[in-house]
């Protein structure tokens, strides 16, 4: 009897061990396209990814078969849980309806973070193209767009920038500039050709392709953002680049790492621009320094603008000290800007001294002008007393008061 027991305890134990494998031998076997049913919340006022148009349901007819199903029947899938192989599965207008969902999401971190789990899964141009198109109408996604151009840009950034140069307004400036400047860090040379292929249509913007390549390159190689910056046309594009490559030059090898390499740039055009922006970045810092600097600064047509450069912030940092070093140079056509911008920034504070500086300008019609549009100033705001001045004053011509004290009249 004893051994009949044991005996059937041993079948039962072995029965159960193998409905045990079993179970786990099929588990193991489910699809994830099947599985997917499972990653379903029921917290549907998080609103997560509440899909839009027709509710979906899985069907049994395969992982990648969907039915439709009432509103209220609409499940709120979460992307964090269903896995990039899951999301990789998703036609083109699942894509559509799960990418709309999240934008539903109120929680702007819940929405971030949904937002980048489910960009990080999709796979291959049409499922990018369908989470994307549609969904940026407005500027306040742009961190949105910003994050997925950046991740399709690292799979195919020349399908990615052929999907922004469609679009219009915001998204395609925004959209092309994230994929350029990520394409620059991996491959620039293929970013900078991409953008000498793509010349612009206005040529007084210019080419902000190559501004957005040379964002990058400028961090990497500011010797060759340089380089590249000279060889674009003359532009509003090309002003930002000299700004790009002045910030980085300064950033790694100080003020005067950026002075020599720009001052060793042949004579040109673009020579002369780069140079008063650079005066207006070091001003910012030193602009005493900066103004003695300019002064001795060869090209004629720069000299003029980086010493206004200085005068700029140097008057609004210590008006009196540069006041004194401005009277100190001589009364000529090159001090006749720096001068100028000096009377403009004293004339709220002063404007008989700003008044007094201009009667300084040497070229005779930019003095009477500047005079009279100084007093003007002064007239809107406080007209009484601009008024008497006026009448006594001895340094207007008498042309200028006259068309002064004729225009308060009226």
């Amino acid at each position: 009897m004893k051994k009949n027991t044991l005996i059937i305890a041993g079948v039962f134990s072995v029965c159960m061990a193998a409905a045990f494998w079993a179970g786990l031998y099929l588990s193991g076997s489910q699809s994830s396209g099947d599985r997917l049913g499972e990653l379903v919340s029921s917290n549907s006022s998080k609103g997560r990814i509440a899909p839009t148009g027709t509710a979906r349901t899985r069907s049994k007819s395969g992982p990648g078969a969907i039915s439709p199903g009432s509103a209220a029947d609409r499940p709120v899938i979460n992307s964090s849980l269903l896995g990039a192989s899951a999301i990789s599965q998703f036609t083109a207008d699942e894509v559509s309806e799960r990418a709309a969902g999240i934008f539903l999401t109120e929680d702007p971190i819940e929405k971030m973070e949904a937002w980048l789990a489910f960009v990080k899964g999709l796979q291959g141009n049409e499922q990018m193209e369908a989470a994307l198109e549609g969904n940026f109408s407005g500027r306040d996604r742009g961190r949105e767009l910003s994050l997925a151009l950046t991740m399709w840009s690292r799979r195919d950034p020349e399908a990615a920038l052929a999907w922004a140069s469609k679009q219009g307004g915001w998204v395609m400036e925004r959209g092309s500039g994230t994929v350029l400047a990520e394409w620059a860090k991996a491959s620039p040379d293929q970013a900078i050709a991409w953008a000498q292929a793509h010349p612009p249509k206005d040529k007084k913007q210019g080419n902000w392709h190559m501004v957005s390549v040379l964002n990058t390159v400028a961090k990497l190689d500011p010797v060759r953002a340089l380089e590249l910056a000279q060889s674009m046309d003359r532009s509003v594009a090309r002003g930002e680049a000299m700004d790009t490559v002045i910030s980085n030059y300064i950033n790694q090898h100080g003020n005067d790492g950026a002075r020599t390499a720009i001052e060793l740039l042949p004579e040109s055009t673009f020579r002369t621009g780069i140079l008063g922006r650079l005066a207006g970045r070091m001003a910012e810092t030193d602009p005493a320094n900066t103004a003695q600097w300019a002064v001795g600064i060869t090209d004629k047509g720069a000299r003029p603008r980086a010493i206004t450069e200085a005068i700029d912030d140097w008057a609004e940092q210590n008006p009196n000290d540069a006041g004194k070093w401005l009277n100190e140079q001589p009364r000529n056509s090159e001090m006749d800007e720096p001068r100028e911008r000096f009377a403009w920034k004293v004339q709220e504070q002063d404007p008989e001294s700003a008044i007094a500086w201009a009667t300084t300008i040497s070229d005779e019609r930019r003095r009477n002008e500047t005079s009279y549009r100084l007093v003007r100033e002064w007239m809107q705001r406080d007209p009484e007393k601009a008024k008497a001045w006026v009448t006594a004053s001895t340094s207007l011509s008498p042309e200028i008061r006259e068309r002064l004290l004729s225009r308060n009249r009226g």
